[in-house]
């Protein structure tokens, strides 16, 4: 029991910030994982839930000020009476962290027993608390206030002490002060099972009233100093899909064991639990990491212990950790549209948590998740490598997406075409390997390159060719259906001599020529509406021709050499001689006609002899007999007068 207390002096902790009185034994060298770790528990009520009956003889109050020979579990103490008291958390700050709060009984004895088992021989052991004295300095008890000293002791089952360790009088602070006490000591060979004890020294009375938390019963070891190789620090990130070889190791100084055994361990879990590390038995470990290597933080320790102990977790000390961080692969998926023909938008989208930047297939890159080509062309057909970057520099490159663009036809419809009305023509379509013409109206067959049309009016076709990749072109084609000519010369017409008059001649028919023979007389003969002034009856021919042929039409043209009224008429419905008809006074439009009866009186006038006289006055017949007539031509010659006989 007492080469435990003849270590060299790194393993001891000499308390300087204390009185001698009041030097702690805490492990220096390196604490494997707690065999006993009592933290009370946390919760957001005040009172916590009391201890098993056999840990400790004191009675449990619920209250977090008990009374002497009383304790509770408290997440926050009381100011006691007369403020008295220290109001604290745990010696963590966890406002809903329990511990424990005792005011000890008026003779000294103990507050906290456990057994524990199932220890390994040669092996050394920390026991320790956090300990506060709750009373304030000058509190209502004055300068005498009694001060809580506390022995820790280990013990066999029998009561022999095997190591123990007095704190001494635990001064009051202004403020409360947790600190941590406790001792350490190394097994015999034979050792499995002991008894913990703390005990209060201190007589009862006003005063020696403590707060207790974070019990530990634990292995000690020599100082292992666990890094990672070529790293300023303990922690090292790595990306899932980068392979990495990490090579751990750990400074170890001497220690209490006389034959150390060294294991890796790992743990994926925050430390709460842990594995060992296949064939890591040395100082050094490397440790290989994988694309599969699971992400989140990979903690590695070294473990020590006697030899034969190493695979019992209670006899094991173990080193600082290391910490892998495995960061994600940021993760991406490409969608994209299927094999496009040459000028149809083609699109592609990333999706992912992380800004994308793309690399095209001519090596230029872009940022965004989304790449829009309105007019794809074969330049852009290719690989697209889409690039994530997470916020820990972590990158991953998709390369799943490969543009096609198949190239499109070239559709030629041929040259425009005349055609006569009621002939034919063939289309001459190329440039693919399908054919579609529309309209179909008057087409020999609308889906080969080379149809016959035959189309009744002018027609304008559309030809669609498609390749073998169903990629298309238009071009069209007009079929202009040319008309037969047609001639009108118009009605026949009169003109007085030394007068002309109008031809209204018209025509049809598609790009149509015409002109008018004889040219003798004519003002033009090219145009439709010549004026004619002929000496004699003439017969006028209007001829007009178009590709598809020629026409023609006659009209003559009566030539008067003088008025001549005619000196009698009977206008009896009989057809015959019905109207005073006087042809020539056509060549005078403005000549003004007047016919008196024998007393003088008017019964007919007219200016401009369109409507023959029809023997009426007042649309009632005028008597038969014999009338006159005065015809003035309007055009400064002599009036011309006489007498027209009614019948």
């Amino acid at each position: 029991m007492l080469r435990s207390l003849l270590k060299p002096l790194s393993v001891l902790i000499p308390c300087l910030l204390i009185n001698l009185a009041a030097c702690t034994q805490l492990c220096q060298g390196t604490l494997g994982d707690p065999v006993v770790n009592i933290t009370f528990g946390s919760g957001a009520a005040l009172i916590g839930s009391p201890l098993p009956s056999w840990i400790t003889n004191y009675t449990f109050d619920y209250s977090n000020g008990p009374g002497d020979t009383y304790y509770t579990i408290a997440n926050l103490s009381s100011t006691g009476a007369g403020n008295s008291w220290h109001s604290t958390t745990d010696h963590t700050g966890d406002n809903n962290g329990y511990f424990m709060i005792v005011n000890a009984s008026y003779s000294p004895g103990d507050f906290y027993l456990d057994t524990i088992h199932h220890l390994c021989g040669n092996t050394t052991y920390e026991f320790a608390s956090w300990i506060v004295n709750l009373n304030k300095p000058n509190s209502i008890c004055g300068a005498g206030v009694i001060r809580p000293n506390i022995t820790f002791s280990i013990e066999k089952l029998n009561g022999a002490v095997l190591a123990s360790f007095t704190t001494g009088a635990i001064e009051p602070t202004n403020d409360p002060s947790w600190l941590q006490y406790g001792l350490f000591f190394t097994t015999q060979p034979n050792t499995r099972d002991v008894v913990i004890r703390m005990k209060n020294n201190a007589p009862g009375g006003c005063g020696n009233d403590l707060g207790l938390d974070d019990i530990t019963f634990r292995p000690c070891g020599r100082n292992a100093s666990a890094y990672i190789e070529s790293m300023s620090g303990n922690r090292i990130n790595i990306c899932q899909n980068q392979a990495t070889t990490v090579k751990l190791n750990a400074m170890i100084s001497a220690g209490t064991e006389e034959d150390p055994v060294y294991q890796w361990q790992t743990s994926l879990d925050s430390g709460q639990t842990w594995q060992d590390v296949t064939n890591a038995n040395s100082a050094a470990c490397t440790i290989n990491t994988t694309t599969n290597t699971t992400t989140g933080m990979h903690l590695y320790r070294l473990s020590i212990a006697e030899s034969g102990n190493i695979n019992t977790p209670s006899c094991r000390a173990a080193s600082n950790i290391d910490t892998l961080v495995i960061y994600p692969t940021p993760a991406i998926t490409i969608s994209g549209t299927p094999p496009v023909c040459a000028g149809t938008a083609l699109d592609i989208i990333a999706t992912g948590t992380y800004p994308i930047q793309w690399r095209l297939p001519s090596q230029q890159t872009i940022a965004g998740s989304t790449i829009h080509i309105a007019s794809a062309t074969e330049k852009d057909a290719g690989k697209y490598y889409a690039i994530a970057t997470s916020d820990k520099g972590c990158t991953y490159t998709d390369s799943g997406f490969i543009a096609v663009i198949y190239p499109i036809p070239i559709a030629n419809a041929g040259e425009n075409v005349n055609i006569c009305k009621g002939s034919s023509t063939l289309l001459q379509g190329t440039g693919g390997t399908i054919y579609r013409w529309t309209p179909v109206t008057a087409l020999s067959d609308s889906h080969i390159s080379t149809p016959q049309a035959s189309p009744a009016a002018t027609t304008t076709y559309l030809l669609t060719v498609s390749n073998q990749f169903n990629c298309t072109d238009t071009a069209s084609v007009t079929v202009s259906v040319q008309s037969l000519p047609t001639a009108n010369a118009g009605e026949d017409k009169w003109v007085v001599y030394g007068q002309s008059v109008q031809l209204n001649g018209s025509i049809t028919g598609t790009n149509s020529l015409f002109y008018w023979t004889p040219e003798i007389y004519l003002n033009n003969s090219h145009i439709l509406t010549p004026r004619v002034s002929p000496e004699h009856d003439t017969t006028y021919t209007l001829y007009v021709s178009n590709n598809c042929g020629q026409a023609s039409d006659e009209v003559f043209v009566k030539v008067y050499r003088q008025v001549e009224a005619p000196n009698i008429f009977s206008p009896n419905g009989d057809g015959i001689y019905d109207t005073w008809n006087i042809p020539a006074l056509t060549g005078y439009p403005n000549a003004e006609v007047s016919v008196f009866s024998r007393y003088g009186m008017r019964v007919f006038y007219s200016k401009g002899y369109h409507t023959p006289w029809n023997g009426s006055y007042n649309n009632k017949k005028v008597p038969a007999g014999t009338y006159y007539y005065v015809i003035d031509l309007k055009d400064n010659s002599p009036r011309l007068s006489g007498s027209v006989t009614v019948l």
